[in-house]
């Protein structure tokens, strides 16, 4: 994560995780973030969007994906040394799909 013929790392005022937490292990997932939090500028965010279960997580078999609860990924973020700064849940929805929220982290 090298700026070409700098040798300084890249900073970033935002960083979007959608559509591959659900392949991650939790170790992975912490570390991923834990990268992402180093290369943002000081007000800059994270910002994930996932799918997530009412409670304890769901393996799918067929694609190896997790789904996880809301306070799965807060321990997660808690683990990765983020702040929590924006939750919300994505509006108009359907119900019979899986709950989409949003979190901000910095």
């Amino acid at each position: 994560d090298k700026m070409p013929g700098t040798g300084r790392a890249k900073q970033w005022y935002q960083r979007r995780v959608r559509g591959v937490i659900i392949y991650l292990s939790d170790f992975d997932f912490i570390e991923l973030l834990k990268r992402f939090k180093k290369s943002l500028k000081k007000d800059g965010y994270i910002v994930v969007k996932d799918n997530i279960t009412n409670k304890g997580c769901e393996m799918d078999e067929d694609d190896s994906s997790v789904t996880r609860s809301d306070y799965q990924l807060k321990q997660i973020f808690k683990r990765a040394g983020l702040e929590l700064v924006v939750d919300t849940v994505q509006r108009h929805f359907p119900r019979e799909l899986y709950k989409v929220k949003y979190y901000a982290l910095r």
